[in-house]
C-alpha cells in the first residue's frame, strides 16, 4: 500500500506544464486585443499567473492606433469632400456651412434656386 512519489511528482509536473501554457496562451490573448504585435507567450509561460497580472495593467495600444487611422480617415475624408457651391453668388462653402458666406442664402435655399453644385 505504498504511496508512489514518482507518479505524483509526475501529474504535478505535467498539470503544472498544462497551467504554464494556458497562462501563455491567456498572455497572448490579452496583449493582442491590447494591440502588441510582438509574442507574449513565452512571457506567460514562464511566468504564469504572474505574467497575466503584469499584462493586465499594462496600457491599450490599439486606442492610439484607432485614433492614428480616425485621424487619417477625417484627413481623407476632407480632401475628398470639397463642400457645396451657392446658386445665388457661386461661392464655394464647406459641408458644415448652413449658409452662404457670401451671400447669407441656406443650403435648402441655394438647393431650391437651381441644382445643388457639388464642389
Amino acid at each position: 500500500m505504498g504511496v508512489n512519489i514518482i507518479g505524483i511528482i509526475i501529474v504535478f509536473i505535467v498539470i503544472f506544464l498544462i497551467l504554464q501554457v494556458i497562462c501563455g496562451v491567456i498572455t497572448h490573448i490579452i496583449m493582442k486585443k491590447k494591440g502588441y504585435s510582438s509574442s507574449w507567450f513565452f512571457f506567460g509561460l514562464l511566468l504564469g499567473i504572474i505574467a497575466i497580472v503584469i499584462v493586465a495593467l499594462k496600457p491599450d495600444n490599439s486606442e492610439k492606433e484607432e485614433s492614428d487611422e480616425k485621424k487619417e480617415h477625417n484627413k481623407n475624408k476632407k480632401i475628398k469632400t470639397n463642400g457645396w457651391k451657392c446658386t445665388f453668388c457661386n461661392c464655394n462653402n464647406s459641408d458644415e456651412a448652413e449658409y452662404c458666406s457670401k451671400c447669407g442664402a441656406s443650403y435648402g435655399q441655394s438647393v431650391q434656386n437651381g441644382e445643388e453644385k457639388k464642389v
